[in-house]
């Protein structure tokens, strides 16, 4: 029997979580999100100065030596399909599904098109060749372009001359941590000992501008150009490393929104009361309604604070923002305490709501960038609307 990976693992418990259905739809959508991302292909992006080199590295990684006949004319996405076909993008917007092999000559106005073929290799991975003219600000538009489209770079040249050197200087650094230097030399060049002499002088030259420097060359006992084995050996080996510890920094945010989860799910269903507080039923309408006016007053003067939290031209602190919005749903939770929360169908309804916001709070803390915050500070808005409903009823 073979043992369970730790990714593998984590997985199961996603496809647990979103089979159950027994969350809130963001946390779903965000486990739905955490699945996609363990299970995709890597995607790797071919960048530099239009060249054959470059189309032998796209087809040596595909596993095809006919993944690409030339270089490719125009943006060229290559993933895995049980059968070969087309998907055209054409300049006016619209798109074409096409069956089989796909001829550029046939489709002059294409300007990108994303090729399906049922090639092992691309189970694992897919590539897109960011095709473009040799002029830099062409070349800088296409890693611009591809930023997005991308887990992982590879930058293919016979030799990195210095206008390429200028070019990849403007590159985002997030691209440059994830991009790595190939360097082919040529069929007719040096020999070997030389591309290696050089990518060891071009390493020491772009400390930082890449992860790393890796040599293929060609086999020069080859009748037509053939990149070496063992070139391409080193060269798949480094994209599997990287590959590796990216969705292994993927199943470990994974695993803390799980593990988060759990936390939620094990909570009581019913809130945890202080025994010094009997629990009380309204004794008629007049004292819900004050309880409401109490809450939303309760409300507005927290958004008051909230906003001086948040001073005028400055970054608010995500942190900050989160912890007020926790401690003002807790005070609310307080507010509700001494009364039953199945009194009334509209105190069970807002304690209800209560308690999806306070465990919508905790799944937000594990976001990044400032999305989650405003969402935060949206959940107290439509709790202040809550109340304002039951207070006009």
């Amino acid at each position: 029997m073979n043992a369970v990976s730790p990714i593998e693992d984590v997985a199961h418990r996603l496809n647990s979580v979103i089979a159950s259905g027994a969350h809130p739809e963001r946390a779903l959508d965000r486990a739905t999100k955490f699945l996609e991302r363990l299970n995709a292909p890597v995607r790797i992006a071919l960048l530099g100065l239009p060249c054959a080199e470059k189309t032998r590295v796209f087809n040596a990684l595909a596993g095809a030596t006919d993944a690409a006949d030339e270089p490719n004319a125009i943006p060229t996405e290559l993933r895995y399909g049980d059968e070969e076909q087309a998907e055209i993008t054409l300049s006016d917007g619209t798109t074409l599904l096409q069956a089989g092999k796909f001829d550029p000559r046939e489709h002059p106005e294409a300007v990108f098109v994303s090729l399906r073929r049922p090639l092992p290799a691309l189970k694992s991975l897919s590539l897109i060749d960011v095709a473009a003219d040799a002029q830099a600000e062409d070349q800088r538009a296409a890693i611009r372009w591809a930023m997005s489209r991308t887990d992982m770079a590879l930058w293919v040249s016979p030799a990195f001359s210095d206008i390429e050197m200028q070019i990849w200087a403007t590159a985002p650094d997030d691209l440059k941590d994830h991009a790595y230097l190939v360097l082919t030399g040529r069929p007719d060049g040096p020999d070997a000992a030389f591309l290696a002499q050089h990518t060891a002088r071009v390493k020491a030259m772009l400390d930082y501008e890449f992860l790393d420097v890796v040599s293929v060359g060609h086999d020069v006992t080859a009748e037509t150009p053939v990149l070496l084995d063992e070139g391409l050996e080193a060269l798949t080996g480094q994209i599997r490393k990287h590959a590796d510890t990216g969705r292994r920094a993927d199943a470990d945010s994974a695993l803390m929104f799980l593990n988060s989860l759990e936390r939620v799910r094990s909570r009581p269903v019913t809130r945890p009361r202080s025994r010094a507080i009997p629990v009380q039923q309204p004794e008629d309408p007049q004292e819900l309604i004050d309880l409401y006016a109490q809450a939303f007053t309760f409300l507005r003067d927290r958004g008051a604070a909230l906003l001086s939290l948040i001073q005028v031209g400055d970054e608010p602190d995500p942190l900050a923002v989160l912890t007020h919005c926790g401690e003002t749903l807790a005070g609310l939770a307080g507010l509700l305490e001494k009364y039953d929360d199945d009194a009334t169908a509209s105190l069970s309804a807002l304690a209800t709501a209560l308690a999806e916001a306070e465990d919508l709070l905790i799944l937000l803390g594990l976001e990044d960038g400032t999305g989650p915050k405003i969402d935060a500070v949206s959940l107290l808005l439509q709790l202040r609307r809550e109340l304002e409903a039951r207070l006009v009823a």
